[in-house]
């Protein structure tokens, strides 16, 4: 099987930077791909065959409205991030395979985060995410339709499925297979690091492993 093309440049190395408006941003992934790269020795045995373009770092997204489809993300160590998001409107990632280069020295800090807690209209949906300490990190939007599952872990770790830190802004969690195959921490955590929690939506998923299903706060009715 011949290898995939995927993201490798100099200016690829270390971090996908998005700072184009849509659908110049969605553009962006498919020239990478189309312009036929070859993979490195270290993300060849890592990136399948299936998805549209493999990026070997992390894709840090600055832009609104932007869409990461069918797309595979292979980062991995301390503090990485699969997607970061900062003070972004509109994206949505979708069908997309994020996983570390292994599920200790080289897991992910998380696989999609919200880095400032600002964004809005964010949808994940339908991702395969694992291997890291935690899958989802958010305070608004919609999570549906995932497969988050094989923690990654190094000592110290607090690992989370979903989690959100604290907020009053719509979330739902919907449809969701979580599953973690350590002994902590939680499949959904709802914390109040930074406020309350209100107008939040989890139904109908799957959450299972040896941890707890969901922990954090008692959440008011709307």
């Amino acid at each position: 099987m011949s290898a995939k093309p995927v993201f490798n440049s100099p200016l690829f190395t270390r971090s996908l930077l998005v700072k184009l408006a849509a659908p110049a941003a969605t553009a962006l992934l498919a020239a990478g791909a189309a312009a036929g790269l070859a993979p490195t020795a270290s993300t060849a045995t890592v990136c399948s065959a299936s998805p549209s373009s493999c990026v070997p770092c992390n894709v840090n997204i600055l832009a609104n409205n932007v869409t990461l489809n069918d797309d595979e993300i292979v980062a991995g160590g301390a503090n990485s991030m699969g997607v970061s998001l900062r003070h972004t409107s509109g994206v949505t990632i979708e069908n997309t395979t994020i996983a570390d280069t292994n599920a200790t020295s080289g897991r992910l800090m998380t696989g999609i985060k919200d880095v400032f807690s600002d964004s809005t209209g964010l949808v994940v949906n339908a991702n395969n995410i694992s291997n890291f300490e935690t899958g989802v990190q958010l305070e608004a939007g919609l999570v549906e339709n995932n497969y988050i599952h094989d923690l990654g872990y190094v000592s110290g770790d607090h690992t989370n499925g979903v989690m959100s830190r604290g907020d009053n802004t719509p979330l739902t969690i919907t449809h969701n297979t979580i599953f973690s195959n350590l002994d902590q921490t939680d499949d959904i955590a709802l914390f109040e690091d930074f406020s309350g929690q209100a107008n939040r939506t989890i139904t109908n998923n799957l959450l299972a492993g040896n941890t707890w299903d969901a922990t954090g706060a008692t959440i008011p009715s709307p």
